[in-house]
């Protein structure tokens, strides 16, 4: 039966190949091996030899379905499993004609296939043992996990913010997995704001409003990633008040995630905002550099990656807060060590390699917040204490709005790390600075002939 079968896989691979670049067939599906079928239950097993080649085929899986039952009429599904090769039986031709794999980018074909490498896909280990903890999580990642233990009891609503990659949506993931895991008969539903507002949207469409209510107010666990997406759809905002007070006074945990305070959002009800604050709020910061480096430490572990400490310090220094942006450097290094047969990436691999990913102004000495607050000061014959007290005069404001302005261009730090600097301003207020000068700069010759003033200076001093 196996040998029969077998044609079904090829089949399907030479359909694949005629969807796809043949870089990103090449460096992945070609890796794929038919395995066996499970002739009762109607499953392929497929095989590679890396989890993460697995990571990165699995992605395939509902197109490769499809075409299996284009193929054979009949609803065959799909499983992967790792095997280590015998390189003895494999021969990977792939040419490198002087041009980058660049596996960071979006791949794409005529089905629309949802496969850009840095998404962080349902096939991750989204638990909490997983998630890597430092000073910028600890809190966050305890009282998560506090929630998990105690769904219903403890913090409710628990509301997570943090800006895009700092490992938001792993608490949520990790949430949904550890109760369901631990509580087995309760109903849990994870989804993201974009969810739950197209199965409104359906509901209505259908005239099946009341099944929805149903299905989302009978849950003992709601969690819904990114509400700030909600923020001027005031229909959805109104069905999801009412969700709320339902499900908190059935003592039911609701979890959520924001890129931004709540207080902060727009266009959202004052009184949804208010349920969001009843529970416990905590914010995720940008990783710093041991935590980014903690995690590209366990990144080389797991996929058996061998990095030198000094393009790991490399790695860490120049790639910012932002997790995915981490991982997904990780990976392009992943992929060219696997194609050019490398054992371990040293810090001139690491400079070849990523050299697009980190701007050039990285590679010279960072410029701080405090560099950039006294040299705006210095070029308004200010002081320094000026710029980041309270005083609110015309020229004081302006200067300081440039000092936030340049932070945000000139750094790599969070608008809430910036926002310390300045007297603890909020997120807010250094995107409105940052925003205003922008303006400015197209508006006001002046002060783009200062900003480039300025910015000269700096860079002369790094």
């Amino acid at each position: 039966m196996e040998d029969g079968y077998v044609v079904f896989w090829e089949q399907t691979k030479k359909e694949l190949e005629s969807l796809i670049f043949k870089d990103q067939f090449d460096l992945w599906l070609k890796r794929v091996d038919y395995k066996s079928f499970n002739e009762a239950k109607k499953i392929m097993t497929l095989r590679v030899h890396s989890n993460f080649i697995k990571d990165n085929v699995i992605k395939y899986k509902e197109d490769i379905e499809k075409i299996l039952f284009k193929l054979s009429g009949e609803p065959f599904k799909v499983e992967f499993i790792v095997e280590q090769a015998n390189i003895s039986h494999i021969e990977e031709k792939i040419e490198i004609v002087d041009k980058k794999v660049d596996i960071s980018k979006q791949f794409s074909h005529k089905n629309n296939i949802q496969t850009n490498i840095n998404n962080e896909d349902s096939y991750e280990d989204f638990s909490f043992d997983s998630f890597i903890i430092g000073s910028s999580n600890e809190f966050a990642a305890h009282t998560a996990k506090i929630v998990a233990q105690n769904p219903g009891i403890k913090y409710n609503p628990y509301l997570v913010w943090g800006e895009s990659g700092v490992g938001k949506t792993h608490l949520l993931k990790a949430i949904e997995k550890y109760v369901k895991e631990t509580f087995p008969s309760k109903k849990v539903k994870y989804l993201t704001s974009e969810d739950f507002t197209n199965d409104f949207v359906n509901s209505l469409k259908s005239q099946t409003q009341e099944q929805f209510r149903i299905k989302y107010r009978q849950l003992d666990l709601l969690i819904i990633d990114d509400i700030q997406f909600f923020a001027n759809k005031e229909n959805i905002q109104g069905e999801l008040f009412h969700t709320f007070n339902k499900l908190y006074d059935d003592s039911k945990q609701m979890v959520f995630s924001c890129d931004q305070p709540i207080s902060k959002i727009k266009k959202m009800e004052e009184r949804l905002k208010s349920r969001f604050e009843m529970g416990l709020t905590v914010d995720l910061r940008p990783a710093d550099f041991e935590l980014r480096m903690a995690i590209l430490k366990s990144l080389s572990e797991t996929y058996g990656l061998k990095i030198d400490s000094d393009a790991m310090n490399y790695i860490c220094s120049n790639i910012n807060g932002n997790i995915r942006n981490l991982k997904g450097a990780f990976k392009d290094l992943f992929a060219y060590a696997s194609i050019m047969k490398i054992e371990k990436i040293t810090k001139e691999i690491a400079i070849y390699r990523l050299k697009d990913k980190i701007t050039n102004s990285l590679f010279s000495t960072p410029i701080s917040v405090d560099k950039i607050i006294h040299y705006v000061a210095e070029y308004y014959n200010l002081k320094s204490h000026d710029i980041t007290g309270d005083k609110r005069n015309k020229s004081i404001a302006l200067a300081r709005q440039i000092a936030m302005y340049l932070s945000r261009k000139l750094t790599r730090l969070s608008t809430t790390q910036i926002g310390s600097y300045f007297g603890d301003k909020e997120h807010g207020t250094v995107m409105h600075a940052t925003k205003k000068i922008d303006d400015l700069i197209n508006n006001d010759s002046k002060i783009k002939k200062d900003i480039e003033n300025i910015t000269t200076n700096l860079k002369m001093d790094s």
